[in-house]
């Protein structure tokens, strides 16, 4: 088995990007719910560039493999 971990920074950027996705996609949609279209459009947004930075990372580790 391959037991290889995660340096520290690929560790904290995977945590502040899931943490960001959720953070923007629940703003988002309350925000929509509440009425507020565009602010919630915003937001989700905003959710887009956390998406794309776990993609990346996920992309790069599996390179590695």
């Amino acid at each position: 088995m391959n037991e290889e971990k995660a340096s520290t920074g690929v560790a904290v950027a995977r945590m502040t990007a899931v943490l960001g996705m959720a953070a923007t996609m629940t703003a988002g949609i309350l925000l929509l719910i509440g009425g507020w279209l565009l602010a919630g459009g915003i937001a989700l947004l905003i959710f887009v560039p956390f998406f794309f930075l776990m993609r990346h990372l996920e992309k790069r580790e599996g390179d590695k493999e």
